[in-house]
């Protein structure tokens, strides 16, 4: 079958043949259509977005196509989670065979490379080498591909993803094609597919060799006017390697000798690519990556749409005479029609077309759906910048790495200027929203206290008493009331607590949490008389006045389910709110657990958590988690709804594949503001009203007077009066809430 253009950007509308739903699955819009068939874009009815393939019907009635249909579902089943695009449901015997797989947002590398030029080497070279170990687990299954070409190559921020095995074949199984015929691309076929005999795993690799020579080029390895002279090319030419970085020479050319025996295999190619560990994204080079963000444009407000069918044929001419007696009857029984059929009325007034001073009136085009509000401001603050807080008026944000340190600037809520500057470096404790300090300064003897910082002028303050000079070592500001500091650090060969007053610096107690002085930093919050914290797996509350330990809630247990840290946005009503391995509702007086959610459903995979850090508010749990589509189904990333009283799920809304769980949602004005943390959709807008984005805040929209977003530096979101104010990268930005 032809390639599967899963996200080549906007669908195309459906045509007045195609069918609204195939399989439950309500379509939305064409990816792609070829030759074997039609892929689409679709929704199921619990709103998972699917790339939904369809065969022509006159290939439907063959049976031999009918069964390689069947081994392309079952070679992207064993290898579409891992390497390519998830199979989600599929009916390889029914009438009209479909397949539907998880949709990918990313263009082809065919597309790529077409409206963005050749890749740099240390991407092709990233590309490849996980192309290469792609191919080795597909050879490790007992598949291989043989259709493998830039057009069946995805770029996802998440890495490169194979599609389309349509005449993917088991190795040893018998041939559906008779000897002789060469089936595939013959632009990226192996020498011995062009001559019609068996193509086993060294065939893969010399395509793949021909895919990184077109990344790095933007042309092919092989050319020719007519196919034939392709394939001719291919079993005896020179391969066209003009262009082809100096670095990558030795390793391709051994990829596209003619004997299969002399190509290395996938594992050693993948070695000798070598390529950048760490995120895929951040190796794109800047315009592909803001085309990742452009192709998500409309998954939150995708709706079906169709192109208009045939016009009805024309009614004869009436006889003569006639308009001018429809006329008079019109204007003799207008009240009547008027009176008694609104609709007749109606109908009228559609045939006439619109008044001359409704033309007049006519509002301008509303913002395409999906985009966020205009700026208000923005402010380049030159390096990485986060907002840390808004209070009286003045944006706080930190700008600039750990080491050194980060200076302080205060903005004018209301117009963006800069109205302070700190001089010196600092750390920025986590506390909320807490304007908590402390002094950057190196060496031996260095002090760093603690300093208090007043928003409107910048002014800073160290804090009175032991607080100057703390006897803990290392520590580190855990939670924040308005007359107490709570801190943890350690002494010897153990974790400590400690209350000290804001008043005078004064130190209430201290408390040891039973880790080792290296153990995680604690989590804390103040909950009425009880101070929660939260260190690995156990959850304690210590008294507030005395620090003496109330409850000890132990969360290792025989699964070990992770634990993230204790949250003031977690805590609503005496209940505290824990996300990790499972959500958990705590009773902050006593330590009882009041319930549980997801641990018995929610697959926990490679040591990750399946859920972020919970925002609770009038009576509604908010957090980010893993759940499964459907029953034995791969997992997804959602937004869910729970009722705070016993944990049941309300609802859930989709979010962007390995969405980051911290910090958690922001509520504001009926609206759930989401941090990704992804670079295609950093910020999600969900209305609780509609449970649908209103908007999602995308990178590299320059062209709607946005600042393009990175990956670098920190992510923030805060939210003050009317406006949303949200760092990323090295820019602030001033949204209106209500947008």
């Amino acid at each position: 079958m032809s390639t599967v253009p899963q996200d080549p950007g906007p669908t195309a509308p459906l045509r007045p043949e195609d069918p609204e739903r195939i399989g439950g699955y309500t379509l939305l819009g064409r990816l792609g259509s070829g030759g074997m068939g039609t892929v689409y874009l679709a929704r199921s009815a619990g709103g998972r977005v699917v790339a939904l393939k369809t065969v022509h019907e006159h290939l439907a009635r063959e049976p031999e196509f009918r069964i390689r249909f069947r081994l392309e579902a079952e070679a992207a089943r064993t290898i579409g989670e891992r390497h390519g695009a998830t199979v989600v449901a599929a009916d390889t015997q029914g009438a009209l065979p479909w397949l539907a797989t998880e949709y990918l947002l990313g263009p082809s590398l065919a597309e790529a490379v077409a409206h963005h030029g050749p890749l740099p080497e240390p991407v092709v070279r990233a590309l490849g080498s996980r192309l290469a170990r792609a191919l080795a687990d597909i050879h490790a299954s007992g598949l291989v591909h043989r259709d493998l070409k830039p057009s069946n190559v995805l770029v996802t921020a998440a890495g490169p993803r194979v599609i389309d095995f349509g005449i993917a074949r088991a190795l040893g199984a018998r041939r559906l094609t008779r000897t002789g015929q060469a089936v595939g691309t013959p632009a990226y076929m192996s020498p011995e597919q062009a001559s019609g005999r068996d193509h086993e795993p060294p065939g893969d690799v010399f395509a793949l060799a021909g895919v990184l020579v077109f990344a790095a080029t933007g042309h092919g390895a092989f050319d020719g006017k007519t196919p034939a002279d392709v394939l001719y090319e291919v079993r005896y030419g020179t391969p066209e390697l003009s262009g082809v970085p100096a670095g990558l020479l030795p390793v391709l050319s051994r990829c596209l000798a003619k004997d299969p025996a002399e190509r290395p295999a996938p594992e050693a190619l993948a070695t000798g690519l070598g390529g950048a560990e760490g995120g895929f994204a951040d190796l794109l080079p800047g315009p592909l990556r803001a085309d990742l963000g452009r192709r998500a444009v409309g998954v939150w407000e995708l709706r079906p749409s169709r192109l208009p069918g045939p016009p009805p044929p024309a009614d004869p001419p009436p006889p003569t005479g006639w308009t001018s007696r429809r006329r008079l009857l019109l204007a003799g029984t207008g009240g009547l029609l008027a009176l008694g059929s609104g609709g007749a009325v109606w109908a009228a007034r559609a045939r006439s077309g619109p008044s001359p001073a409704g033309r007049k009136t006519a509002s301008p085009s509303p913002r395409p759906p999906g985009l966020p509000p205009e700026p208000l401001w923005t402010y380049d603050a030159g390096s990485p910048c986060r907002v840390e807080a808004v209070r009286d008026g003045i944006v706080v944000v930190s700008i600039g790495d750990e080491l050194p340190g980060r200076t302080l600037a205060g903005l004018d809520a209301a117009t963006g200027r800069q109205v302070w500057r700190s001089p010196g470096t600092v750390d920025v404790e986590e506390t909320g929203e807490g304007l908590v300090v402390r002094e950057k300064s190196m060496g031996l003897d260095a002090q760093n206290p603690l300093l208090a910082l007043t928003a409107a002028t910048g002014r800073l303050a160290a804090y009175p008493g032991e607080l100057r000079d703390p006897r803990l070592g290392g520590p580190r500001l855990v939670a924040r009331t308005d007359d107490r500091l709570y801190l943890s650090g350690y002494d010897g060969d153990r974790q400590l607590i400690a209350a000290y007053t804001t008043a005078d610096g004064r130190r209430l107690w201290e408390r040891g949490t039973g880790h080792e002085p290296y153990a995680p930093n604690p989590g804390a919050v103040a909950a009425g008389d009880v101070l929660v914290y939260s260190v690995s797996g156990d959850v304690v509350g210590l008294g507030r006045d005395d620090g003496r330990e109330r409850w000890r809630t132990d969360f290792y247990g025989p699964d070990n389910l992770p634990l993230t840290p204790v949250h003031p946005a977690s805590l609503d009503g005496g209940r505290l709110f824990l996300g990790g391995g499972e959500v958990r509702a705590l009773e902050t007086a006593t330590g009882k657990v009041l319930w549980r959610f997801g641990v018995d459903r929610i697959p926990y995979p490679g040591g990750r958590a399946a859920f972020g850090i919970p925002k609770a508010v009038d009576g509604m749990v908010y957090v980010l988690g893993l759940t499964p589509a459907e029953p034995k189904s791969p997992v997804r990333e959602e937004l869910l709804a729970l009722r705070a009283s016993d944990g049941a799920p309300q609802w859930t809304y989709g979010i962007p594949e390995n969405a980051r769980f911290r910090p958690p949602p922001l509520l504001h004005g009926g609206r759930l503001y989401v941090d990704t943390g992804q670079l295609a959709q950093p910020f999600l807008a969900v209305d609780l009203a509609t449970r649908r984005p209103p908007w999602t805040y995308r990178s590299g929209f320059s062209e709607d007077g946005h600042p393009p977003l990175t990956t670098d530096g920190y992510t923030e979101l805060r939210i003050a009066g009317d406006r949303l104010h949200l760092s990323c990268g090295t820019h602030v930005i001033a949204l209106p809430a209500n947008g």
